[in-house]
Parts: C-alpha cells; sequence; structure tokens
C-alpha cells in the first residue's frame, strides 16, 4: 500500500514538474514575443519594413475597404486615388506623419499592449507574434466620393463629416493628398502636402461664425425677436464692415440677416453685445476646448477679444480677421458644432476607431457614444437649427426631402488670391444623422462648395448609418 501511494506522490510529482515547465515556457514565449514586437516598434521603420509587413494587423473601413495590410512580409495601402481619403489620418509604417492611426496606435497593430493573459492565449493558438485589427468609423464610398470633390475642383481644403448621433467620423480629407509611394519614400511632395488640414488646419471662419454670434445674442438680455435694422450696405460702426458689393438688405430682423448674410446686422450685434459677454460665451461653449479624435490630436481653434472699441467687435461677429480680435477655427471642430446643433446642443466626443479585434477575432473594445460638451441648451440649439434649415432651404441645398441646415461663409485673407470658402450643414433627419464642414482654399467664394456638399450628402443618403 504504502509503494503505491509513493508511485502516486511520484507521478503527481511529475506531472507538476511537467505542467510547471509548461507555464514556464509560455511565460518565456510570451516574454519573447512581446520584447521581440517592442523591438521591432523601437527600430528604424525603414529598415525594418518587411518584418514590419509580417506583424501587424489589418485597418479597414466600417464597409470593409482594406486601408493597410501586411503580405508577404510587406505593408501594403491603395494606390492612388484611392489613398486620398486616408492617407493623412492612417499614415504609415514609417510614422512620418506622427498624427496618424498607424503611429498612435502601433501597440495594438503590433500587438505590444496585450496584458500576459491574452498573450498566452495567443501564443498557445499560434498567433502570438500577430497584430490586432482596427475597425475604423471611416465609410469608403463617401470618403472617395468626398475626395472626388477635391480632385474635380483641384482646391485645396478639408471635408469632414460625423454622424451627429453617435460621434463617429464618417469620412475626411485633407487636400493636396500624397501618394503612400511619396509618403514612403518621402520624395517629390507637394508642398505643405503631408499637413493634415482636417486635424491640425486652423482658418478664418468668415460667415461660418455668425452661427456663434446668433446664439450669443439669442443667449443674452438683449434678445428680442422683433428687433429690426434698415440696412443700406454701409456699416454701423465706424469703419466695421460693409455688405457684399455693398447691397442694401433693407429691413432685417435675424432671421433674414441669417440668410441673407448681412454683415451690416451681425456686426450691429457683435458691438451691441461687448467684449466681455462675448469672451465668457465663447468660454462658456468650449469654443477652444482641447479635443482628440480617441489618440489622434486636434489643434486647438484660437480666439482673442482685446479691445471694445465697436469696430474692433464689428468685425469679429462676421468672422473677419482684424487686429485687435480674432477667430481661427478648426475643420473637424466646425464638424462637431453643426453636429451639436443638429443633436439638441450636445457636443459628442469625436471617434475614428469603431473596433479593435484580436487575432482570434475578439473584440477588446468598441466605440460607444460619448457626451464631451453641452453647448447651448435645446432652446438656443432650435433656434440655430431653424436659422440654419431656413438658409439651406433658400440657398438650395436641401433636397430628397429631407432639409438640411447650412451656413456658408467666405473669409477674405490677406496673401490669398481668392478667400477661404465653408460650408457648415447638417442633415435635419434621424434616418441620416450626418453634419459636414468643407472648406476650400483659395477659391471664388462659398456658395461655389454648395454643389460639392450635395453630392457628398447624396452618396451618405445611399449608405446606412
Amino acid at each position: 500500500m504504502k509503494e503505491i501511494i509513493r508511485n502516486v506522490r511520484y507521478i503527481l510529482y511529475v506531472f507538476m514538474g511537467l505542467t510547471a515547465a509548461l507555464l514556464l515556457g509560455l511565460l518565456v514565449q510570451s516574454y519573447r514575443a512581446q520584447t521581440e514586437l517592442s523591438a521591432v516598434a523601437g527600430e528604424n521603420r525603414a529598415a525594418l519594413a518587411e518584418r514590419y509587413g509580417l506583424l501587424a494587423g489589418r485597418i479597414i473601413s466600417s464597409d470593409g475597404f482594406v486601408i493597410a495590410e501586411s503580405v508577404d512580409g510587406q505593408r501594403r495601402y491603395p494606390a492612388k486615388p484611392y489613398s486620398d481619403p486616408y492617407v493623412h489620418l492612417v499614415g504609415d509604417y514609417s510614422h512620418i506623419m506622427a498624427n496618424s492611426i498607424e503611429a498612435n496606435y502601433e501597440g495594438q497593430l503590433l500587438g505590444t499592449q496585450r496584458n500576459l493573459i491574452d498573450q498566452v492565449v495567443l501564443d498557445v493558438n499560434g498567433y502570438g507574434m500577430h497584430g490586432n485589427e482596427l475597425v475604423l468609423t471611416l465609410n469608403n464610398s463617401i470618403s472617395q466620393t468626398m475626395a472626388d470633390q477635391f480632385r474635380a475642383t483641384g482646391y485645396r481644403g478639408a471635408a469632414v463629416m460625423l454622424n451627429w448621433k453617435t460621434g463617429d467620423l464618417i469620412a475626411a480629407c485633407s487636400f493636396p493628398a500624397p501618394s503612400y509611394e511619396q509618403v514612403i519614400s518621402y520624395d517629390n511632395l507637394e508642398d505643405t502636402a503631408l499637413f493634415n488640414r482636417v486635424l491640425n488646419g486652423l482658418y478664418t471662419p468668415g460667415s461660418t461664425f455668425k452661427v456663434f454670434t446668433s446664439a450669443a445674442y439669442f443667449d443674452s438680455t438683449l434678445y428680442d425677436p422683433d428687433y429690426t435694422i434698415t440696412c443700406d450696405g454701409n456699416p454701423i460702426a465706424p469703419g466695421g464692415p460693409r455688405n457684399y458689393a455693398n447691397q442694401a438688405h433693407g429691413l432685417e430682423n435675424i432671421s433674414g440677416a441669417f440668410t441673407a448674410s448681412c454683415n451690416v446686422f451681425f456686426g450691429n450685434l457683435g458691438y451691441r453685445l461687448g467684449q466681455g459677454y462675448l469672451t465668457q460665451f465663447f468660454e462658456d461653449i468650449g469654443f477652444s476646448d482641447q479635443i482628440q479624435l480617441d489618440r489622434l490630436s486636434v489643434t486647438r481653434q484660437k480666439l482673442a477679444i482685446n479691445s471694445d472699441d465697436s469696430t474692433t467687435l464689428s468685425w469679429f461677429a462676421i468672422g473677419q480677421p482684424n487686429a485687435e480680435a480674432e477667430a481661427q477655427v478648426n475643420p473637424l471642430m466646425q464638424a462637431c458644432y453643426a453636429s451639436a446643433i443638429a443633436n439638441g446642443g450636445k457636443r459628442l466626443k469625436p471617434h475614428i476607431v469603431r473596433r479593435i479585434v484580436d487575432p482570434l477575432g475578439r473584440t477588446s473594445y468598441t466605440a460607444e457614444p460619448e457626451l464631451e460638451r453641452e453647448v447651448f441648451d435645446e432652446e438656443t440649439s432650435e433656434f440655430l437649427r431653424s436659422l440654419m434649415i431656413a438658409c439651406g432651404n433658400t440657398l438650395g441645398l436641401s433636397f430628397n426631402g429631407v432639409e438640411i441646415g447650412l451656413k456658408t461663409g467666405t473669409a477674405e485673407v490677406d496673401g490669398l488670391d481668392g478667400n477661404y470658402s465653408w460650408v457648415n450643414t447638417f442633415i435635419d433627419d434621424e434616418n441620416y444623422p450626418y453634419a459636414l464642414a468643407l472648406v476650400f482654399e483659395d477659391s471664388p467664394g462659398s456658395q461655389y462648395l454648395i454643389p460639392y456638399a450635395q453630392n457628398i450628402y447624396r452618396q451618405a443618403m445611399n449608405v446606412q448609418p
């Protein structure tokens, strides 16, 4: 009996030893996988392009278009023109554009940010050296249509479309857009081609700024729906802004002035509201908030009012540069504010990564709608929504039975032959919860952009949100 017990103990010790050895081996392999992948991440990427191509997970659009994948030891990207909507946001393995998906999600794509348990499970299944897949919120069909508009015109600029119910970035383009071959070789690049105008561009807003001036007026003690002025095309404040071509709009209240984009009316509102009130208002709505697009950085909008002079405030209120007051806006943030107006005043955090999936098909992250700030109360957002829809109907943007809110803007900027031309819009329909900001540089004027915005929206309405 004692011999049997001794044999059982011997077998048990052997089994425990084998189990310990197996676990130790798995831990060593996991450590080796992590350290080797980390070494890859830290070395010269140009020299390790082939090795990186063996390891990194795919990056795909929400509708399955492959933006980056590793095949036969190479990291592969779409060829031009299909790469145009993605090259700035996704970047490449060399990380020349550091503010990009490839750079900021390197740990996920190479699998170096997993916990030990997940790494052991993947090692056991033979996937320990494989990275995770990123599914983006971007829709390829809308993205390509958006890029088509820039190629058709040849203008530089940026375009951003958000889902105002979820905060998902549906499409975004920065132009000029280099090919991946040009980026990786760092050769034959057009001036500013690597600059991401969507995330990091700052522009003079022109008359799109009148959305904010309208909101400030509505929220103030001065607001009177029956307040009117008689516009003869000339400024009320000395040296203040005139209307384009000195147009006289006649008797105007805020609704008519918004649709007509009357500089005289809004210039008058600016100096009536005053420096102190306007400064506090823009702070309250988070105009200069520092936001992120997931892990990608977004340039903070600029705003400064350094004078209470009536002329200064008149120019500020219509979104034109002035020596003592300035507003500089970012395309993504402009789309965020258009989204907030459509969404009852709630500005959601923008997202570009929808899901992160490991090599076994397990989802480790899924984006959820998240409130960033309530910038307007419901009454103010409804007021702005009605102004923008009336403007969209008047300027002919609405179509297919849906109403589209709109504010255009044309900013005259020193050093440009043309202008910064803006269209900021949203579709007022929960079945198509899209908001779009579009800016062209050196272009003739904002109304020129309306057909291009329509083309993008037509494609978006063919896509299930």
